[in-house]
C-alpha cells in the first residue's frame, strides 16, 4: 500500500465512523447520501466528502481544458440560513450527480456546472430573503424569486427538483 492510500485510510477512519462510510456512485440509493459520503477522489487519491466546500471530479475531465472543480465558497454570505442553504444545495447537487440522467448516462461536468451555478443563484435569492432553500421553493409567498433567475437556471432547478 502506498503512503497516500494509507494516509487516506487514516483520514477517513479518524473523521468518519466505519459504519458511516459510503462511496457515492451513479444509480445509488440516494437516501444513503450524507455529509460523510465520498463523492469523488482528488488526483492525489484523497477522498472528496459531500460536506466539503471544495469538490473536484478529475475523472470527468474529457479534455485538458475542462474545469472539474466546484467551489461552494462562492455561495457564502452573512445570511442567517446560509450554512443550511449551502448544505441543502450540496445535497441537491449530489443527488443530481448520482442520479441517472434521462438517457440513463452519467452527467458531464458541463451539465454539473450548470446545475451548480443554478443552485448558487437560488441560494443567493434565499439568502437575500433570509429564508431557507426549502422555503423559497415550496412557499407561494416567495415565488417572486423566479424573476431574479435566468431561464437556463430555472430549467436546471426544475430538473433537480423533479
Amino acid at each position: 500500500m502506498n503512503s497516500n492510500a494509507h494516509s487516506t485510510e487514516s483520514l477517513i477512519n479518524e473523521q468518519i465512523p466505519n459504519d458511516k462510510i459510503n462511496v457515492a456512485h451513479i444509480g445509488m440509493d440516494l437516501n444513503n447520501l450524507c455529509d460523510s459520503s465520498i463523492i469523488s477522489y482528488r488526483l492525489n487519491g484523497q477522498p472528496v466528502l459531500l460536506r466539503e466546500l471544495y469538490w473536484d471530479f478529475p475523472q470527468l475531465r474529457l479534455v485538458p481544458t475542462d474545469s472539474t472543480s466546484l467551489d461552494f465558497q462562492s455561495y457564502r454570505s452573512q445570511a442567517i440560513f446560509n450554512t443550511n442553504n449551502i448544505k441543502t444545495s450540496q445535497l441537491l447537487l449530489a443527488t443530481n450527480i448520482f442520479s441517472l440522467n434521462f438517457q440513463g448516462k452519467a452527467l458531464r461536468i458541463s451539465s454539473i456546472r450548470l446545475s451548480f451555478n443554478a443552485l448558487r443563484t437560488l441560494t443567493k435569492c434565499a439568502d437575500e430573503k433570509n429564508i431557507t432553500l426549502q422555503e423559497i421553493i415550496s412557499s407561494p409567498a416567495h415565488i417572486d424569486f423566479v424573476n431574479k433567475i435566468q431561464v437556463n437556471h430555472a430549467s436546471n432547478i426544475t430538473k433537480m427538483l423533479r
